[in-house]
This record gives C-alpha cells, structure tokens and sequence, in this order.
C-alpha cells in the first residue's frame, strides 16, 4: 500500500534559478515591461502587486519626511533596485543610501551601500517579512523596516545574520521609531501609516 501512495505522488520538480545576468539580460531586451513590477528573489521571478492608493501616499508621504532629514551625503531612493548577488534584485518602496557622484549610473547600490531598506506592505507583508527579511539580512543590510497599512504597525529588523535579522520589533501607532544606522531619522508611526 505505501508503494501505491508513493507512485501517486508527483516527483519533485526543479525550479530554474536566474542570475543576476540572465535577469539583466530580460530586462535588456525588453522582455519586461516597467508596469510589470518584476523583482528577482533568490533567483525567482517575482510579480509584485500593484501599488493601491493607501500603499502611494504612505510611500510618497514617508519620502518627503525621510529626505528632510537626510544629510547630503545620503541618496534616497524609491522603487529602484538594489543589486544582491548572487541571484536577488529587489525594487524596495524606500532604500537610503551612500551618495555617489554618478547616483548610481554606473551600477545599482549592492548591500554594503545601503543604510535603511523600507517596504510599505498591504497585501504582501508575509512575504516582506519573511522572504524579503531573509534575503536582505543575508546581506548584512543593517536595518529595514517593513511598514504594515493594515495592521498599523511598523516591523524593524537590525543586527543581520546569514539567516535573516537576530531582532525584530513592532512599533505601535503612538511610538516613534529611531533608525539606528542614520542619526537624524526618528518618525512618529502614525505619521508614517498616514
């Protein structure tokens, strides 16, 4: 009987990994169209949700505050990628980043130019607190915050490790959150949840 129920099963199917080249290579060739938010995760295409309205004014709000409080030698940069090699090039909300005299023609930020990640997450904060999580701790991306719409919470993971980030904490609408890698930044959570 258990030879029975293990021939029914399917096999084990192998996904196809991308690289960071082959990714490029697509978009180069116009495989992708920009509308169609793409993001390479772990090696995987991956088709983000279009951004609501909620998600738009939380990210464009939270950009205005965060650049007033940037000194000039830190970039802000929205729905731009960050290149994580091996085979990860995700498009976060937010990334602050070290200044650069080209801002970054030559080549995307890696991890080691990265300051603060942020995702503004409705419907996809799961994965943005999981998968995401782990890749950019991976990294050793120092701090990112995942800001939650519907819960109205903000999620802040620091002290990355090869699995993920050793800490996590939730911020409350009446908190405010103190980035550790940029000095000046502190925002209220209501006022980042909007």
């Amino acid at each position: 009987m258990s030879s029975a129920s293990t021939k029914d099963e399917p096999p084990q199917l192998e996904r196809y990994r991308f690289s960071l080249d082959e990714y490029h290579e697509l978009v180069a060739s116009g495989f992708f169209k920009r509308e169609d938010r793409i993001e390479l995760i772990e090696g995987e295409l991956i088709m983000m949700p279009p951004p609501s309205p909620e998600h738009s004014a939380s990210s464009t709000s939270l950009r205005r505050r965060i650049e007033r409080a940037l000194p000039d030698s830190l970039l802000l940069r929205e729905a731009q990628p960050v290149t994580i090699p091996p085979r990860s090039e995700p498009e976060p909300d937010l990334c602050v980043v070290k200044m650069r005299p080209d801002f970054y023609k030559s080549a995307h930020p890696g991890p080691k130019d990265v300051l603060l990640l942020i995702e503004v997450a409705k419907t996809s904060a799961p994965f943005d607190k999981g998968t995401k999580a782990r890749v950019y701790g991976a990294a050793g991306i120092a701090e990112y915050w995942v800001i939650e719409i519907v819960e109205r919470v903000v999620q802040v993971f620091t002290e990355p490790t090869k699995n993920g980030y050793r800490t996590q904490r939730t911020y409350q609408p009446d908190e405010t959150v103190r980035c550790g890698t940029i000095r000046k930044l502190a925002l209220k959570v209501a006022d980042m949840l909007l």
